[in-house]
């Protein structure tokens, strides 16, 4: 129908205007014509790091059930100072977001710890795995297992490095190693999962991987609440009264990027006031930016999969023998101790009283030899002072209710003072008269 249209126009342009009539009506026509089309649009470029295929992961067989250690429960915030190096805990700019690829299809094989065959754990076939049970005292039994890629994936859990056994003396000083008397030495910090995390921070993480850089952290209630009740359906006796927390911090290192899990778990109906025993441990993974995911799905298989074996028993048991043991030792010698105490005390305070005694006896020969000679002395000065009276014809007197010494003239039996101060001497006892008052002297 446009090409009819079309012929017409140019018949009529040139009967009217010849031939640039034509010319001029065909490029008016195809102005028209193009104006009216719609471009067509261009084919989709599918980038497979930006809209990746969906990836299906192999099934596994008896798989257990992945443990729901990436939900997130809420908003992940910045944290709290934590007890760790302020180089840690300070905060720094959040870096550029870096799509997370899907989790890669991956195989697990079972491995069983080669040191003590106390646990056995699915692990990726393929990747480097390490661990075992370390046993480096009693009572402290640290159950690790770690992994690394080939592209740069690591995962652990528990670090040989950091205890799984701690008591919690609030009386001592923290962050410390303290020994018992049963041969036993544990990490004393507070029974909860945020402070087990502190101090491996702080004390553990920066020697195996150098110096990492907090971007977030919270407590996980989620977390802890779902363990405990995998742990019971699974038959695990748990006590009624189990109080578990479990914390989660994100940070950086290097070029790659971590998470860090510190769970801690007690029975608050066996702690006392003076001490708690408690038992935790720490999960971590470390990545690429883009693979995240794969490093998350290990750890939930590891933590999913983890079976200690009956050959652990045997190892507590042997443990609490040989502390038993120990605290039997312990406890003797203590008595043996006080015992030893009790004879040095006993002699101690013997040779005390001795002493005492020797020192009393002394001072009364030292008294009695002092009296002497004062005695002496006091018989030397009477007779002196007889010599001296009988030479001068004096009589030395003594006033024994004023306590005052005279002098009179020789030759009376008695001597009387009147109230005037006079001295008065007669032969017989009786005073002089009886009208003044006459007080008795006494001869010295």
């Amino acid at each position: 129908m446009q090409i009819l249209i079309l012929m017409i126009a140019l018949a009529v342009s040139f009967y009217v205007f010849g031939p640039g009539g034509v010319v001029l009506c065909l490029v008016v026509w195809a102005v028209i014509f193009f104006s009216k089309r719609k471009p067509a649009k261009p084919a989709a470029i599918v980038n497979p790091a930006v809209n990746p295929a969906p990836v299906k992961s192999a099934p596994v067989r008896n798989a257990p059930p992945v443990l729901q250690v990436q939900t997130a429960a809420k908003p992940m915030e910045k944290p709290a100072p934590l007890p760790i190096a302020k180089s840690i805990a300070q905060p720094v700019s959040a870096p550029a977001p870096v799509l997370s690829l899907p989790p890669e299809s991956l195989s697990f094989v079972l491995f069983t710890d080669p040191l003590a065959g106390a646990f056995t754990v699915d692990v990726v076939r393929g990747w480097q795995v390490r661990g075992g049970l370390q046993h480096p005292a009693l009572g402290d039994r640290r159950a690790c297992v770690e992994m690394q890629s080939p592209d740069g994936i690591f995962v652990m859990q528990g670090d040989p490095n950091c205890p799984q056994s701690f008591c919690h003396y609030p009386m001592q000083m923290q962050d410390v190693m303290i020994p018992s008397t049963v041969g036993c030495t544990f990490l004393n910090i507070p029974p909860a999962a945020k402070r087990l995390a502190g101090y491996y921070l702080k004390n553990v993480a920066p020697q195996r991987f150098g110096k990492l850089t907090v971007t977030a952290a919270r407590d996980r209630d989620d977390i802890a609440a779902a363990d405990l009740r995998a742990a019971r359906q699974s038959g695990i006796p748990v006590p009624r009264n189990w109080k578990m927390s479990v914390h989660e911090v994100r940070f950086q290192v290097d070029a790659r990027v971590g998470c860090l899990y510190a769970a801690t778990g007690y029975d608050t109906s066996m702690a006392l006031g003076f001490m708690t025993q408690f038992e935790g441990t720490v999960q971590i993974w470390i990545a690429p930016p883009a693979l995240t995911a794969t490093a998350e799905q290990v750890l939930a298989r590891i933590k999913g999969s983890f079976r200690f074996t009956p050959k652990i028993q045997q190892i507590v048991q042997q443990d609490e023998m040989l502390i038993a043991s120990d605290g039997v030792a312990a406890n003797m010698n203590q008595q043996m101790w006080f015992q030893g105490q009790q004879a040095v005390h006993r002699a101690q305070v013997a040779q005390g009283d001795a002493i005492v005694n020797n020192y009393w006896q002394q001072q009364q020969v030292n008294d009695g030899i002092a009296q002497s000679y004062w005695n002496a002395q006091h018989t030397n000065e009477r007779s002196w002072q007889d010599r001296s009276n009988a030479m001068l014809d004096r009589q030395r007197l003594y006033d024994d209710s004023l306590g005052k010494h005279y002098d009179a003239p020789a030759g009376a039996n008695y001597y009387w003072r009147d109230q005037q101060g006079q001295i008065v001497g007669t032969e017989t006892s009786d005073p002089p008269d009886y009208l003044n008052n006459y007080t008795p002297l006494r001869k010295e």
